[in-house]
């Protein structure tokens, strides 16, 4: 049985409205994502005296981001190590309900830097 043009275009309209729900939806994602970027960002330079925190990856393209996304961050200056997992425990409490990776300068590679400088934003 075929559709109507009435069904057809109740169909469509239906459609379109989920794309749009589905894009501002990933909107407010990156909007609430960036945001607790900031914050982290913040909290590491008061905290810690982080030097830089750069912003790379989908959310720093402004690519597709949802929440299977991560909030990727490279910081510079983190002068002990040992605290790295102390820092990434505190950064994924204000990341929740975002996934949080953290980069630092030590230990990323060549490769990892050069994406960093192509694309990163620094954090204030």
């Amino acid at each position: 049985m075929a559709l109507s043009e009435a069904e057809k275009k109740r169909i469509r309209e239906n459609w379109v409205k989920r794309q749009q729900y589905a894009s501002d939806k990933m909107e407010q994602m990156k909007k609430e994502a960036l945001f607790r970027a900031e914050k982290i960002a913040q909290y590491l330079k008061k905290t810690y005296g982080i030097s830089n925190v750069i912003l790379y990856g989908s959310l720093a393209r402004n690519q597709w981001f949802d929440m299977h996304s991560d909030i990727d961050l490279f910081i510079e200056g983190l002068f002990e190590e040992r605290s790295y997992f102390k820092i990434l425990n505190e950064v994924e409490e204000i990341a929740r309900p975002y996934k949080v990776s953290i980069v630092t300068d030590k230990e990323a590679a060549d490769s990892l830097k050069n994406t960093v400088i192509k694309e990163g934003r620094e954090l204030q």
